[in-house]
């Protein structure tokens, strides 16, 4: 009797023990739920993709013969307010797309406009993912990599076009409100504090490289130290010598407010970029 007492208290805990472990599995208390959900959130707020993609320089085209180049956005913030726009260019179904020649696209720097170049290649598909556009036109299939954007801002319909290398594609969409940018380049042609940057253009050269000619302002002395790579002002004169063929008293020099020295001479442009590429132009 004892022993059938002591089977049936044994198969009694055992049940009690076996519905308590079910209970905590399928509903974990409220105290665990919190904190799991506290690390995904705080997870998706240390790390945004699309904070990461952004460009290094942006061009402002004013007018054919005014221009300024910037290296970083905070001021205006082009980048951020171009977003919305970006988005419905990459997303519209209604968007017209066509490509230009490398010279029609050198001609609409000589309207209001403004253009954002990446330091490297930018994969489109990845930008649309980053912007969670779920259903990405046919520009990302034509152009699955970009270096730069353009974006028109005149009194006509806006346009953009997107580029890699001497690849140029057209596309317009005249139901996007590019106000905000409209009146932000406003707002800097106002203030008149831009450098003013030319093309080298004028200077006979396809190119779309833009130079200060005039700084009509003093800047104030910095000084630092490069230990990735650094030219000699010997080195620089000895290889503008070498592209151009010309004694380098005959050679214009102009340093760019990044450290990047263009030599012109005629319609010859050495670049010496500060990183040690060389960009080499003739017309």
């Amino acid at each position: 009797m004892k022993e059938r007492l002591k089977t049936f208290l044994l198969i009694f805990l055992v049940s009690i023990s076996m519905l308590l472990v079910k209970d905590l599995w399928l509903q974990p208390p409220d105290q665990l739920i919190r904190m799991v959900t506290e690390d995904r959130v705080s997870d998706e707020y240390s790390y945004v993709l699309s904070d990461m993609i952004a460009p290094n320089k942006y061009l402002l085209n004013f007018s054919e013969s005014n221009h300024t180049t910037l290296y970083e956005d905070s001021k205006y913030g082009m980048w951020s307010k171009s977003r919305d726009n970006l988005i419905e260019a990459l997303s519209s179904e209604d968007i017209e797309i066509s490509e230009i020649t490398n010279d029609e696209y050198l001609s609409y720097h000589d309207v209001k406009s403004v253009i954002f170049y990446f330091s490297d290649d930018t994969n489109t598909y990845i930008l649309t993912r980053a912007w969670d556009i779920k259903n990405p036109n046919s520009i990302v299939d034509i152009m699955p990599n970009i270096d730069s954007i353009y974006i028109y801002l005149g009194s006509s319909s806006p346009f953009f076009i997107f580029s890699h290398g001497e690849k140029h594609l057209v596309a317009n969409a005249s139901g996007i409100d590019t106000s905000l940018l409209k009146e932000e380049i406003d707002e800097i042609i106002a203030e008149e504090e831009h450098i003013n940057y030319h093309s080298i253009k004028e200077f006979g050269v396809k190119s779309n490289i833009f130079i200060p000619l005039e700084i009509d302002y003093s800047l104030p002395e910095i000084y630092v130290a490069n230990d990735l790579f650094s030219y000699t002002n010997k080195e620089k004169e000895q290889l503008a010598e070498k592209f151009i063929e010309n004694d380098i008293a005959y050679i214009r020099q102009i340093v760019e407010g990044n450290g990047s020295t263009i030599y012109v001479y005629n319609q010859q442009v050495l670049k010496l970029n500060t990183n040690g590429t060389i960009e080499y132009f003739q017309a």
